[in-house]
This record gives C-alpha cells, sequence and structure tokens, in this order.
C-alpha cells in the first residue's frame, strides 16, 4: 500500500499544480500514467481479503472527482480520467463501493450540461461491478434514469443520430449491461418504454458499432422471453413484443433496405428471429403487414418488386 501511494503521489501532485494554475498545459500524461498503475496493479487476493491498493485509490478519488468538474468542458480530458477511474474501478472491484454514490453523483451532473459519451460507458463499467448487488440496484437504476434526458434530447434533435454516434454506442452498451446483469429489475422499470421507443428510431442508423449496439440491446432484452426464459421475467418481454413488436419489425425491414449496409443485416436478422421464437403468429402478421406498406415504385415509377418477390420473401423469412 505504502509503495502504491508513492507511485501514485508523484502523478497526483503534478495534476494538482496544474489544476491550480490558469492556463496551464494539459495533464494528460499524468492522467495516463496514473491510469496505467491501476490497470497493471493486480495483486493476489483472496475472497475476503482487502487489495492493498483500495486505501490509496480511494483517496485518490477526491483529486479526481476534483478533476471531472476542473477539466468538465474539455472533452479529451473528460476521457482520460475516466479512463482512468475506469481502471481503478476494475482494479478493486466491488471494495470501490464507498466512492459510487459521489461518482455517480457526479457522472450525471457533469453529462447533463456536457454530455461527454465517456461517462455513458463507465456507467456500463459500474453496472457491470455492482449490477447484482442488491444495495446498489437502486441507485444505478437513478443513474440510468438521470442519462436518460439529456442523451435523448441530443439524439431527437436533428440529426442528432446521425450526428452523434458515439452517444448511440455507449447508451446502448449501457443498457446491455442492465439486461444482463439485472433484467428483472430493469424490465419492471419505467425506462423501458421510452429506451425501446429510442431503439426503434435508432435502427435506421448506419453506423456500424453504433448499429450494432442497439441490434445487440435488442437482442439481449427479446431473449428473456423465449419459452426456455426465465418465467418471472418472460410476461415482461412478451408485453414488450406485444406493444412494440409490430413497428420494431417495421423499422428493422424498412432500414435494412433503405439505409443498413449489407454486413450489419446480421445483427437485424439476430433481433427477428428473437421475435419470432417469442410469437411466430404475431411475428408474420407484422412482417405482412410491414411489407405492404413498402413503396412498391420508385421514383420513375418504375416496379421495384413483384408480388410473387415479396410472397416469396415473406414464405422465406416465416417458414
Amino acid at each position: 500500500t505504502d509503495v502504491m501511494r508513492q507511485l501514485c503521489t508523484f502523478q497526483t501532485s503534478h495534476i494538482c499544480m496544474l489544476m491550480d494554475k490558469r492556463d496551464a498545459q494539459s495533464p494528460g500524461a499524468w492522467i495516463d500514467r496514473l491510469a496505467a498503475i491501476y490497470r497493471y496493479m493486480n495483486p493476489r487476493v483472496g475472497e475476503n481479503e482487502e487489495n492493498p491498493a483500495v486505501v490509496v485509490i480511494i483517496e485518490n478519488w477526491t483529486i479526481l472527482s476534483k478533476m471531472l468538474d476542473h477539466y468538465k468542458d474539455m472533452e479529451k480530458v473528460i476521457e482520460r480520467i475516466v479512463r482512468c477511474v475506469r481502471y481503478g474501478i476494475r482494479c478493486i472491484s466491488h471494495q470501490s463501493l464507498p466512492i459510487l454514490e459521489s461518482l455517480v453523483t457526479l457522472m450525471v451532473t457533469v453529462y447533463a450540461s456536457h454530455k461527454h459519451s465517456c461517462l455513458l460507458y463507465l456507467g456500463s463499467i459500474l453496472v457491470d461491478e455492482f449490477g447484482m448487488d442488491i444495495r446498489c440496484i437502486s441507485g444505478l437504476l437513478s443513474m440510468l434514469e438521470a442519462f436518460i434526458e439529456p442523451t435523448f434530447n441530443l439524439l431527437q434533435a436533428e440529426g442528432g443520430l446521425k450526428n452523434n454516434p458515439d452517444t448511440v454506442d455507449d447508451f446502448f452498451f449501457l443498457v446491455v449491461r442492465f439486461i444482463q446483469r439485472m433484467p428483472l429489475h430493469f424490465l419492471q422499470s419505467r425506462l423501458v418504454t421510452p429506451i425501446i421507443q429510442c431503439a426503434t428510431l435508432a435502427c435506421t442508423l448506419d453506423h456500424r458499432d453504433a448499429n450494432m449496439s442497439v441490434m445487440k440491446f435488442l437482442s439481449n432484452l427479446l431473449a428473456h422471453g423465449k419459452a426456455n426464459g426465465d418465467p418471472g421475467i418472460r410476461p415482461y418481454v412478451q408485453q414488450i413484443v406485444q406493444i412494440h413488436g409490430e413497428t420494431l419489425i417495421g423499422n428493422l425491414l424498412y432500414s435494412s433496405i433503405f439505409y443498413l449496409h449489407s454486413h450489419m443485416l446480421p445483427d437485424v436478422v439476430d433481433v427477428f428471429m428473437e421475435i419470432k421464437f417469442i410469437n411466430d403468429e404475431a411475428f408474420g402478421e407484422a412482417l405482412s403487414k410491414a411489407l405492404t406498406q413498402l413503396p412498391r415504385k420508385n421514383a420513375g415509377g418504375t416496379e421495384t418488386a413483384t408480388d410473387e418477390q415479396m410472397n416469396k420473401f415473406y414464405q422465406n423469412v416465416t417458414k
């Protein structure tokens, strides 16, 4: 612990000096060095033993929290601070619980005013580490709720999805973690409906990583609705399919034809199959309706698909 403290103090003392100076150089190099210490500090400790890095990382949180606030308008610096915090959390895992509440409070405050998507990614790390701890579930859901309004305001603006693919990617990566770590609590929350509506709109985004995160969210969510799924969770997913399935299938089909690249279509297929597994009949009806709503002629009036082609496509997908 003492050696760890000496290593870290050499970095944090320079960071503090830079924060005290106006128009000082970026602290990026010192932050990266501190992050490297956290990243490669991997002592062997038993299940009930305290990690020797715990005391130091918790002490350093006071400085890192000041940095998050001090540099909140500098995106590149915030990304490096978040990276450092992430390695600190990963280093001591659940033993970082004492700083969790203050970390989340600062994250949502900075995000509300500056919308740095890396804070959403850090949120996913917290859910991964603490999502199965009953003491943390309510706080993590509150964190997600606080993230939603500024995120949706950003994405619903004109060109919001196209201009902010990193935000789409990090936000849906975050909600995937909720599905993986606390599916029942997530599905019981009031947050599910607006998130699904946002995912339905985001189906048209032709950015590979962002679209992949959206499809992964939908696939992971729908997977809980299959016949072999948890009987306590399955009814919630089946209700989602009943309410949103038709719109979702229509948007996915339209996006696949007019927006998405061919290499992105396997992810769409995964979502189709999950819906099909949950309710084959409803899937067929929704697909049939979606096909009838597709434009059958191009701008020049030429027929783009015959009835025979449409029927064959329908038969192939639903068989």
